[in-house]
């Protein structure tokens, strides 16, 4: 957990204007991932995330890539899952993300 912090910042330095980005694109074997909802939102981390639920109903969408430069593939996933990951101080949180976040 000490180094958390230290991947956060990482995290965000990656981002630039994508949407997500997970520690192991930046070669860390660590369950993290950073996520915003829209271009001007501010990002959140999830810790340890797992998925509770998700919805059956599929949607598919454009994705460009972080970790490849210049891709972009239609990608199918669920409409909506409810997920449950901890904050940078250890809160436990669950939400529900839906359409690209999901």
């Amino acid at each position: 957990r000490a180094d958390l912090p230290r991947l956060d910042a990482a995290l965000r330095s990656a981002l630039g204007e994508h949407y997500g980005v997970a520690a192991p694109q930046l070669g860390t074997s660590a369950r993290v991932f950073l996520l915003r909802a829209h271009a001007d939102d501010e990002p959140w981390i999830a810790i340890n995330p797992s998925i509770q639920r998700r919805s059956r109903e599929m949607v598919a969408g454009w994705e460009t890539c972080l970790s490849v430069p210049g891709y972009a593939a239609s990608v199918e996933r669920p409409a909506a899952v409810d997920v449950r990951y901890e904050r940078l101080d250890g809160t436990a949180v669950e939400r529900r993300l839906r359409g690209l976040q999901a």
